[in-house]
C-alpha cells in the first residue's frame, strides 16, 4: 500500500513507499475484449515503445493537450483522461505537456507530486518530442484540449484537428460541428476529469490516480478555502467522492500544504525560471503580452539582485510589449495576492495601470505598494478571488487599445 507522509513542513521531501502492484481490468471497447495493463506507468510505457512506430506507419493518433502554462492541474488532467481514453478506445493516446522538454524542471510541483506517483519525465511526452504539425499535416492528428479551449499563435492552424475540450475557463472557442465541448468555471479542471471518469460505471480507477485528481484539485481551490472563493460546490462535490475511492485516508490541509511546498520550492532555480515558470502569452491588436504567476510575493521576487535583468530578458527573448506579474502565498492562513506590470516602455505601464484600476468585474481592490524598481508598479490586491483566470478575459479586451 502506498503510504503519503503528509504534514506541512519547509521541506518538500516526502515519504512515498510503493509496492509494486499490477492491475488488470477490461477494455470496454467491443473490438479490443483482451486484458490490458492498466498501471499508470506501464500505460505511458507502452505509449512511448509504442509511439514511434505508429508515426512511422502513418497510424491516427490521438492528444490529449493541456494549457501551455503547464500547472500541475494541465499535467494531471492530460495525463489521467490520456489514460482513461486508452482504456476506452482503440486509437493510440498520448498524453501531451505543452511545454518543451528542457522546461519540465520549472513545474516543481507537477515534477514531485507526478514522481511521487511513479509517473518521471521519461515517461512523459512534451511539444518538442512530437510534432503536432507534422501529425495535422498528414491528416493523422486528433486533439482533445484539456484545461484551454482555444489555441493561439502557430497552433491555431491545428484547430481543425480538435475533437474535444474540457475546460474551466471562460469560453473563448466558437461553436463547431463535431467537437465536444464541455466548460464549466469550476476551481480546477481536474474537477471535471474526475467527475467524467467516476461516472462511467464500466472504468476502474488504478493505483494514484484518485490522489493526483485529489491533491490537484485542493491545490487549485486554495485546499476549498472560502476566503480564496475558487471552489464551487462541484469541487467540493468531487472531493466528497474521491475519498471514498483513496487508497487511505488523507489530511487536506496537509496534502495542500505539502504540494504548496513544492510549488514554491525554488531553491534551484534563477529569476527568469520563476517567471517562466507559469507563463502565459496573449495577444490583442498589436500588443503582445505575458502574464506571470509567481510561486513567491511580486515583493520578494522584484528584490532579488537579478530581477530587473530577468525581466527585460524575458520581455526581449519572448518578444512581449508588456509583462503583468501575479502572486498568490499564504499569510497566516489566508490567501494574499499581489499584481505587478512591467515594461521598458513607462506609458505603457501606466496605461496598463490604469487598466487594472478600472476593471471592474471583477474589480481588484488595488492598493499601490512600493517597488524597489523603477520599470515595475506594484500592488497589492485585496480582491483575492480574482485569479489570472478570472482576468485574462478582461485583459484581452483592453489590449486592442493600445
Amino acid at each position: 500500500m502506498a503510504i503519503f507522509a503528509l504534514h506541512c513542513s519547509r521541506s518538500v521531501s516526502r515519504v512515498l513507499c510503493l509496492h509494486s502492484l499490477r492491475y488488470t481490468i477490461f477494455n470496454t471497447v467491443s473490438t479490443c475484449q483482451h486484458l490490458v495493463l492498466v498501471t499508470m506507468d506501464e500505460y505511458l510505457r507502452t505509449v512511448k515503445a509504442t509511439l514511434s512506430g505508429a508515426v512511422a506507419k502513418k497510424q491516427p493518433i490521438h492528444v490529449i493537450l493541456g494549457n501551455e502554462a503547464c500547472d500541475l492541474d494541465s499535467a494531471v488532467c492530460a495525463v489521467t483522461y490520456a489514460y482513461y481514453l486508452h482504456q476506452t478506445s482503440n486509437k493510440l493516446t498520448v498524453p501531451m505537456l505543452n511545454i518543451p522538454q528542457e522546461d519540465y524542471s520549472l513545474r516543481t510541483e507537477s515534477t514531485y507530486f507526478l514522481g511521487k506517483c511513479g509517473i518521471t519525465q521519461d515517461l512523459l511526452h512534451f511539444r518538442d518530442t512530437l510534432d503536432l504539425h507534422a501529425l495535422h499535416a498528414a491528416s493523422l492528428l486528433s486533439l482533445t484540449l484539456v484545461d484551454f479551449n482555444v489555441l493561439r499563435g502557430k497552433d491555431a492552424g491545428l484547430v481543425e484537428s480538435v475533437c474535444e475540450i474540457l475546460d474551466h475557463h471562460q469560453r473563448e472557442c466558437i461553436e463547431k460541428a463535431n467537437v465536444e465541448v464541455e466548460i464549466e468555471l469550476v476551481g480546477s479542471c481536474c474537477t471535471l476529469v474526475a467527475d467524467r471518469l467516476m461516472s462511467d460505471a464500466k472504468f476502474e480507477f488504478v493505483k494514484f490516480m484518485p490522489i493526483l485528481l485529489y491533491g490537484t484539485i485542493l491545490l487549485d481551490t486554495v485546499c476549498l478555502s472560502k476566503e480564496a472563493a475558487r471552489a464551487t460546490q462541484h469541487d467540493h462535490d468531487v472531493i466528497d467522492k474521491l475519498e471514498k475511492i483513496l487508497d487511505e485516508p488523507v489530511n487536506k490541509q496537509s496534502l495542500f500544504c505539502e504540494l504548496q511546498a513544492a510549488k514554491a520550492d525554488i531553491s534551484s532555480l534563477s529569476s527568469q525560471d520563476i517567471l517562466r515558470k507559469d507563463m502565459k502569452q496573449v495577444s490583442g491588436g498589436s500588443t503582445h503580452i505575458a502574464i506571470c504567476s509567481l510561486p513567491i510575493d511580486i515583493v520578494s521576487f522584484i528584490a532579488r539582485e537579478d530581477a530587473g535583468e530577468s525581466l527585460a530578458s524575458l520581455s526581449s527573448t519572448i518578444r512581449v510589449d508588456l509583462i503583468v506579474l501575479m502572486s498568490l502565498t499564504m499569510n497566516k492562513d489566508s490567501p494574499y495576492r499581489q499584481i505587478a506590470v512591467y515594461s521598458k516602455q513607462q506609458s505603457t505601464v501606466e496605461k496598463m495601470c490604469r487598466k487594472l484600476e478600472e476593471c471592474e468585474e471583477p474589480g481588484l481592490k488595488l492598493v499601490a505598494m512600493a517597488s524597489c524598481l523603477g520599470d515595475v508598479t506594484v500592488y497589492r490586491q485585496a480582491n483575492v478571488t480574482a485569479s489570472r483566470k478570472k482576468i485574462l478575459p478582461y485583459v484581452l479586451t483592453v489590449l486592442p487599445s493600445f
